[in-house]
């Protein structure tokens, strides 16, 4: 009869740890999103990245036919409150410049050398380079977080 009163102790137990498992988990986040310009034109299909001061985890979006972007952490819509270094990032994608060394060595001719690796960005590289990229935001708790970013050709 111990073993069974036991059982059952040790499942109240778990029942009463299981039942605070499961609540909101993860950072605190706030609603952000924004649109992103090169030129005053929409740039479609970016990746915008958020990376607060001292957070683990960035937020990240990317931007719809008119520039528009809303941004995630983990599974929680928006990002933490705070100052964000921010960069954005689009590239070319794999199929547009699928060529194998064979082909690539062929068009080219004698003396050609490996081509070039990695896909092609289609955005200036100091967007996509934290330390490069000059864009931050403070993400303000209670604020209207709607940033428009014009970038610079």
């Amino acid at each position: 009869m111990k073993s069974l009163e036991r059982l059952a102790l040790l499942c109240g137990m778990l029942a009463v740890a299981l039942a605070g498992c499961g609540g909101d988990t993860g950072p605190k986040t706030v609603p952000v999103t924004g649109t992103v310009l090169m030129g005053g034109e929409p740039v479609e299909g970016a990746d915008v990245n958020f990376m607060a001061e001292g957070a683990s985890h960035a937020a990240s979006g990317k931007t719809d036919a008119q520039g528009k972007f809303s941004l995630k952490t983990l599974d929680k819509d928006g990002a933490v409150p705070g100052k964000h270094t921010v960069t954005i990032s689009k590239y070319e994608s794999a199929g547009a410049t699928e060529m194998t060394p064979d082909d690539y060595m062929n068009q080219m001719g004698a003396g050609a050398t490996a081509p070039p690796s990695g896909p092609k960005s289609l955005l200036p590289a100091k967007y996509a380079d934290p330390a490069n990229s000059r864009l931050s935001f403070t993400v303000e708790e209670g604020g209207e977080n709607d940033f428009t970013i014009e970038l610079e050709p």
